[in-house]
């Protein structure tokens, strides 16, 4: 395993290895985000010990009080509209359709 010096789950967020670095979902339907990082060795958690704490909501000014100097929020609104691939599919059609197919052939 790789050692990371940024961080790991909890406790300590020095010499951890990638195995050690937890994330955590909330209030997402997420299963792109967490095959990914699962994928990529990361574990989860429902503790408070993440890393990574992932979001399909704005974050709320009190959620910042309690973090640790080593955790991390996604914090991007409507994040499904491009981790579903039916919402990705249907946003770059949309694209497609506004800004013609040279600027959006992203789709296989």
């Amino acid at each position: 395993e790789s050692q990371l010096t940024a961080g790991g789950g909890g406790g300590n967020p020095t010499s951890r290895t990638k195995a050690d670095i937890l994330y955590k979902v909330h209030k997402a339907d997420a299963r792109l985000i967490r095959s990914t990082l699962e994928v990529n060795g990361l574990s989860s958690t429902d503790a408070h010990d993440w890393r990574i704490l992932w979001m399909s909501g704005s974050v709320k000014p009190y959620q910042f009080d309690t973090l640790n100097e080593f955790q991390k929020i996604n914090h991007f609104p409507s994040s499904n509209e491009i981790t579903r691939k039916d919402r990705l599919c249907h946003n770059i059609l949309e694209m497609q359709q506004r800004f013609g197919t040279d600027a959006f052939d992203i789709v296989p």
